[in-house]
């Protein structure tokens, strides 16, 4: 018999939990798939599946372009940074139009708030995300959101991650990152922080894993309520 998964919840003394963006907090492989296509029909070229949209996410836009939009720079017609460019006038305006939380997030959020800070960590420009993070009216739900423009590395360079351990003053050992991509827990093992993939997202298989897999925010707040419940009992407030 296997033994059962870790609650990092209970066996950590967890102050800080910092979360992906794109494919974590936000469903938004709709609306990038869109934008690429779109810019892909300014180029007379077909439109790609999902799916292969989805293989392109996780290490920032330029990569995602260099991946689902290579012909034209193939072809010597526009450089990588022009092409990319365009694509950013496009996302930047379709990805305010219908942003979507995944089931569950808001309510997880709000459970932890009162616990522990919370934070972002993501690839995605600072001229976007922050806009994002307003609309869908979570914003201030962070003490802090990294971007690559304050950021010493994008993901899964561990720099970002580590930095903001530093200028938060929690220890790697009291901090989880929830995320879903290989890029995500390459960088919480290089900060040598605990990490929790979203089975919900966009993960590509490859390694590392992450430390626990959960299928969504209902599992992950079952975590938290099954380790909040497990303290109370400790400490006399509720009965086993």
């Amino acid at each position: 018999m296997s033994a059962a998964p870790t609650n990092p919840f209970r066996v950590l003394d967890v102050r800080l939990v910092v979360f992906d963006l794109d494919g974590t907090l936000l469903d938004s492989l709709d609306d990038i798939a869109e934008s690429v296509n779109s810019v892909r029909t300014d180029w007379n070229l077909p439109p790609l599946a999902g799916e292969q949209v989805m293989a392109g996410i996780g290490r920032g836009a330029r990569h995602l372009v260099a991946q689902t939009i290579p012909e034209p720079i193939a072809s010597g017609v526009i450089d990588l940074e022009a092409l990319y460019a365009h694509f950013h006038a496009v996302y930047k305006r379709r990805s305010l139009e219908r942003p979507r939380l995944y089931p569950g997030a808001r309510e997880f959020l709000a459970a932890l708030a009162p616990h522990c800070t919370l934070a972002v960590l993501t690839n995605k420009p600072r001229e976007i995300t922050e806009p994002l993070l307003e609309r869908i009216a979570i914003a201030r739900s962070f003490a802090r959101v990294v971007t690559p423009e304050n950021a010493r590395g994008r993901k899964p360079d561990p720099g970002g991650l580590v930095d903001l351990l530093r200028d938060l003053c929690i220890a790697p050992r009291q901090s989880l990152l929830v995320g879903d991509s290989i890029n995500d827990f390459a960088a919480g093992r290089g900060a040598g922080v605990f990490s929790i993939g979203m089975r919900c997202g966009y993960y590509q298989p490859g390694e590392p894993d992450p430390d626990l897999w959960v299928d969504d925010f209902a599992g992950l707040l079952e975590l938290w309520n099954d380790a909040r419940r497990a303290k109370e009992i400790a400490s006399g407030i509720a009965k086993p």
